[in-house]
């Protein structure tokens, strides 16, 4: 092919300048009437020209449909499609999930089998259907590219997987173009997985729950997916401190969930309280009404701090020692008690008796307590003395109180 298009090419580069010089040449420019002049050098190459190209096309060595004539950034795969007797399925997933359905080297079918593949089949299903192989797989790459699915600031691997009794030509083709397609437009950090351990119809079946005899139907009637509606409910009620949970389900079946933010608390300030000898204080805090949650820290209880007063006994009481409390002055008892030992006087003779009048004895305790006591007159106790008489004098007797020499006759 490569010699051809050689040929092709020298004989076109030699007809243009000889034509051109020719055409200058040639006696028709002139107005004069002269003699009609054929260029038969230019039309014995065009000729050759012409039976060159029927030749190739004849033989099947140009082809007017170039493989890499495809849709969006194009790539060149160096094989050939090979010609398929049976349908094959292959899924192709990214973050889409799409079966295909090919024959002959063109994708007779395409379904979405999530939201995502229908999103990115959107607008080029139906290119798609019934489009060569290379130019749908280059199709789907330059839409996953596109709806970012895939991008070159993170690694990615396009899984491929055959259903058994599948082309493994076709398995081939198809990853080929795909590993082609991302390694011409740079990303590199795009992993094509050819998954060798084909899907059995029977376990592709079962995982569908579909009729295994049912399933070339099953393709042609595969249910597209659809936009879901969900209808939402709180199934785990949101506390204080902890998320609650919002279930979305669609009537298909699907659910996904959402996160309910924790409520927070909502409290109520308390004053602080003090201890007290007996019983425990707290400081202010803060308590929900909704959940045990509080900030509350107790203060324990002081106990009693007791210091003691003796009180001494007197003579007439009793004495006692009182215990009175640091921390509250009310918590009071009294012990020890000292029995009050009675007065112990000492006597004096403040006032002694005469004769005739009558003495005081007082009596005075050490607590300065004093009583006192009549002490009766001493009466009269006269000694006589007889003075005889002389001749001159008359005789007599004179009496003098022993208790005071003034009282005397």
């Amino acid at each position: 092919m490569k010699d051809i298009e050689k040929l092709l090419q020298e004989e076109l580069s030699n007809i243009v300048p000889s034509m051109s010089e020719e055409l200058r040449n040639h006696p028709i420019t002139s107005r004069e009437k002269k003699p009609v002049f054929i260029p038969w050098k230019l039309v014995i190459s065009v000729c050759s020209l012409v039976m060159i190209a029927v030749l190739a096309i004849a033989l099947g060595i140009l082809n007017p449909s170039t493989p890499g004539s495809q849709i969006g950034t194009t790539t060149t795969p160096t094989e050939t499609i090979p010609v398929e007797n049976e349908y094959s399925y292959y899924l192709i997933q990214i973050n889409p999930k799409i079966l295909i359905k090919t024959n002959n080297g063109e994708v007779l079918d395409v379904k979405p089998l999530n939201e995502d593949a229908i999103k990115l089949l959107e607008n080029i299903k139906d290119t798609i259907k019934n489009s060569q192989i290379i130019d749908s797989i280059n199709l789907i790459a330059q839409k996953a590219v596109g709806e970012g699915y895939i991008s070159n600031e993170e690694a990615k691997t396009v899984n491929i997987s055959a259903i058994e009794g599948s082309s493994d030509e076709i398995f081939n083709c198809i990853t080929n173009a795909f590993k082609e397609y991302f390694i011409s437009n740079g990303f590199d950090n795009v992993l094509v997985d050819k998954k060798d351990d084909k899907i059995t119809i029977e376990d592709y079946c079962n995982d569908n729950n579909i009729d295994i005899d049912d399933f070339d139907q099953y393709f042609d009637n595969l249910p597209v997916a659809h936009n879901h509606s969900y209808e939402s409910e709180v199934t785990t009620q949101p506390a204080c401190e902890a998320a609650g949970v919002r279930t979305y389900t669609c009537k298909c079946g699907d659910t996904y969930t959402e996160v309910i933010p924790a409520k927070g608390h909502n409290t109520i300030s308390h004053e602080a309280l003090a201890p007290t000898c007996e019983a425990a204080g707290h400081n202010a805090y803060e308590a929900c009404t909704d959940c045990d949650y509080t900030t509350y820290e107790e203060i324990p209880a002081l106990k009693h701090e007791y210091e003691a007063v003796v009180t001494a006994p007197t003579c007439t009481k009793d004495g006692y020692t009182t215990y009175t409390c640091k921390n509250d002055a009310a918590h009071t008892y009294v012990d020890n008690i000292v029995e009050a030992p009675g007065h112990s006087y000492e006597s004096e003779i403040t006032t002694k008796p005469t004769c005739e009048e009558a003495g005081v004895k007082t009596y005075t305790c050490k607590c300065r307590d004093a009583y006192t006591e009549v002490i009766p007159a001493l009466k009269h106790e006269y000694e006589a003395v007889v003075t005889a008489p002389t001749c001159t004098k008359d005789g007599y007797t004179t009496y003098t109180c022993k208790n005071d020499a003034a009282h005397t006759y």
